[in-house]
């Protein structure tokens, strides 16, 4: 197997179609797409690039990298996660490689490190298999789109959480759709809410531009929760055939406990979901530290706890040049 670096300047549009396909065979994200890392490379402004892992002349491998430089060193990260993309690293196919095999052979140049991400872990772990590079773990929950949306709300769901959401809808809230020219009212709302809660304000032109392109191919809908003629929460969904994700959030901070507004967005965006046709529903993140709050309406649609992880990588020349930096250059 080798593995080869390929900047997004050289791909055809052939090569853009075939990277994509193959992520979706495989059980990749939209975040692991050409179009979606050419948005955050411009937004972000990266240079950007894909280990792509090689049998033969046949694909077996890919994983996105953005690259940031550091003075002479560059920083190489399979997903920008302060930059909301939550998950990234290797998409292979199981019948030729591993991620093992994957982690040994992606190799650093002497003045780079790596950060990695990976995907959702969902159906094998292959993190904490022996062998592998020693990680960190999170958590993220998913919603499998098996059953029927009536089974997955009469059966899937508690009583008590049909019950809010009938709540929310007997309060007179409904949830619509917010097309792209309207997006400022989401972005409103984001900034609302990051600010109350600490977290870091996203930039608007990204959310601008990955709304512009995939709205046109029906992969990206916002919904929002309305009362009393107005929009009080609101979430982006991104999806492919794979995950539908509970992207980035938004919601006015000042509102009674009892509306159980995001009970019925969340369960709205489980109906797109399985009316879009992904497999499995993402709620993007499990933090019962730090968002406890958030964390109890989330764990209450679903138990299905899931990992995703976290490595770093940096050669002996890199750690020398990056104390050196910061000794002199700070």
């Amino acid at each position: 197997m080798k593995v080869l670096r390929k900047p997004l300047a050289e791909f055809s549009e052939t090569d853009k179609s075939e990277i994509d396909i193959f992520i979706e065979q495989h059980g990749g994200l939209v975040f692991h797409e050409f179009y979606f890392n050419k948005i955050a490379s411009d937004v972000f402004n990266t240079s950007c690039f894909y280990f792509i892992a090689y049998i033969g002349n046949e694909i077996v491998g890919i994983c996105p990298v953005h690259i940031i430089r550091k003075g002479v060193l560059k920083l190489l990260l399979s997903s920008l996660s302060s930059n909301e993309i939550p998950y990234g690293g290797w998409i292979f196919n199981r019948n030729y490689t591993s991620i093992k095999s994957l982690l040994h052979s992606t190799k650093l140049h002497l003045n780079e490190s790596l950060t990695y991400w990976s995907t959702i872990q969902a159906n094998s772990n292959d993190y904490e298999m022996p062998g592998t590079a020693k990680s960190l773990r999170f958590n993220t929950i998913i919603f499998p789109l098996t059953n029927s949306i009536d089974d997955s709300f009469n059966i899937t769901l508690k009583k008590k959480q049909r019950n809010k959401i009938r709540r929310a809808q007997k309060l007179g809230i409904v949830v619509e759709e917010i097309p792209y020219k309207d997006i400022e009212l989401f972005i409103n709302l984001s900034y609302e809410l990051k600010e109350k809660i600490g977290l870091p304000v996203g930039l608007p032109e990204f959310y601008r531009k990955v709304m512009e392109v995939y709205y046109k191919e029906n992969k990206i809908v916002c919904l929002a929760a309305k009362y009393s003629g107005q929009y009080i929460s609101s979430m982006i969904l991104i999806a492919n055939k794979n995950y539908t994700i509970a992207w980035v959030a938004g919601r006015k901070v000042e509102l009674p406990n009892n509306l159980y507004q995001n009970e019925l967005l969340l369960w709205e965006s489980i109906v797109w979901a399985k009316k879009f046709g992904s497999r499995c529903f993402d709620l993007c993140g499990l933090d019962e530290l730090k968002l406890p709050q958030l964390a109890r309406i989330k764990l209450s649609f679903s138990r299905e706890i899931v990992p995703f992880y976290y490595i770093t990588k940096k050669t002996f020349f890199f750690r020398i040049i990056n104390k050196v930096q910061n000794v002199f250059f700070v």
